[in-house]
């Protein structure tokens, strides 16, 4: 899944979402680097609220960031 959000500080992020092999976590991958807070809002947006779902594994490169949250927020 591929969502497109604008933002006053950034522009447009892209914020790609996927699973891992054992498709226990979802992987996030944002188009820019974005702090962790700013992560945790865009895996909202995304449907995976932070309380229910977790957050997890915040990385940063020098073009993006990086985050996992949980399958399921049972």
């Amino acid at each position: 899944m591929v969502k497109t959000f604008n933002s006053a500080k950034y522009g447009t992020i892209t914020v790609t979402r996927t699973q891992d092999s054992y498709r226990s976590n979802h992987l996030f991958t944002s188009d820019r680097v974005v702090t962790k807070e700013e992560s945790c809002i865009l895996q909202e947006y995304m449907g995976y609220h932070p309380s229910g779902y977790s957050f997890e594994n915040y990385k940063t490169t020098a073009t993006h960031s990086t985050w996992e949250c949980w399958h399921s927020c049972d």
